[in-house]
């Protein structure tokens, strides 16, 4: 089997209306679909790459420029492919570049999981046939108040829900723990809550959370019982406020790597 073509199709929609989170106002619906043929005309491997639509054309150039080089090759060495992808790379680990990489490479298992017949998760060793999901969502609004935001959890408990998260940060902190408590007393004790300040954590971050599993991270009272915090703080400023605000051993290792590297 050879890989005879890589596309790249950028679909984009207008929302209804635009959401916030704290950081972005996003006007529109993007699905970026990463497409792998090969010279069997039944099996086509599909990718989806997040992030690229902000850049159509510099996405596309890297797409053309990725495939020059895997064209011809077999999809089912994908471990292949995404070295010889890497090792050429035009930016760091993050970005459009690395965002391109993946879709390619989620096409390629696709690939390896058609021709197996079998779902990639049981190509990857099956530990589970099930895992846990949440509803993303609690974005600001124009015109989304407290009791917009409660119907929204309403409606995702009543979808099943058993995990929600909701965006903190582009408000005072005061604003946001009412929306933290607001949620907690809709969805009730047994659906997991979380938060995602999108980087913007480290200015509001003058209270304590104790999560379900007891780590502690300064944000919003414990008795809301926030299980998850994303994007609370950037790196940087964590290594320089100190260690103290992380209970993870291996986050606790690298900061103190970090400081012993920079003080020598």
């Amino acid at each position: 089997m050879k890989i005879t073509d890589v596309n790249l199709k950028i679909y984009r929609w207008e929302r209804s209306t635009p959401i916030t989170n704290g950081l972005y106002t996003y006007t529109h619906n993007v699905l970026n679909i990463v497409e792998i043929e090969t010279d069997d005309p039944n099996i086509t491997g599909i990718g989806i790459s997040a992030g690229i639509d902000v850049s159509p054309s510099v996405a596309r150039e890297l797409v053309d420029h990725f495939k020059k080089g895997i064209i011809g090759l077999n999809p089912l060495d994908n471990e292949r492919i995404w070295h010889e992808m890497w090792r050429p790379k035009l930016v760091g680990r993050r970005g459009i570049t690395t965002r391109v990489i993946s879709g390619i490479d989620i096409a390629l298992w696709d690939i390896k999981g058609k021709v197996a017949n079998l779902p990639v998760y049981k190509l990857l060793g099956g530990f589970t046939n099930k895992v846990d999901t949440y509803i993303a969502g609690g974005y600001y609004e124009k015109g989304k108040g407290l009791k917009e935001l409660a119907k929204e959890m309403e409606e995702n408990v009543k979808m099943g829900a058993k995990s929600v998260k909701i965006k903190v940060g582009a408000l005072s902190i005061n604003e946001d723990i009412e929306r933290v408590k607001v949620c907690r007393d809709v969805i009730g004790s047994d659906v997991k809550l979380m938060v995602d300040a999108d980087k913007r954590g480290f200015e509001i971050s003058k209270k304590r959370i104790h999560d379900d599993m007891g780590y502690k991270i300064d944000l919003v009272p414990s008795s809301e019982r926030v299980k998850w915090i994303e994007n609370n703080y950037n790196l940087m400023d964590t290594i320089y406020m100190g260690d103290g605000f992380f209970d993870d051993l291996i986050m606790r290792a690298s900061i103190n790597k970090y400081k012993r590297r920079s003080a020598s």
